[in-house]
């Protein structure tokens, strides 16, 4: 499995093209957002909306939830 960087990993989400997205919840439960689109990213804290296209709703997360993005794993 391919490697990236936080930021590139941000870039990549931020980009508005529809991206495969596996982040961790508080309660460590995982989550997959399938073919997402970034609406709104907040760089001071990291935070992104998504639409996801599929079902039109919209989720909220940080950055540093992200572990996945595209089948390739996010580092910091």
């Amino acid at each position: 499995m391919k490697s990236i960087h936080s930021s590139t990993a941000r870039e990549i989400i931020a980009s508005g093209q529809p991206c495969d997205i596996r982040l961790w919840k508080r309660d460590g439960e995982i989550l997959h957002y399938t073919d997402a689109i970034c609406i709104y990213h907040h760089v001071r804290s990291g935070s992104f909306r998504v639409k996801l296209r599929r079902s039109g709703q919209i989720r909220q997360f940080r950055l540093v939830t992200v572990f996945e993005v595209n089948d390739m794993e996010v580092y910091l």
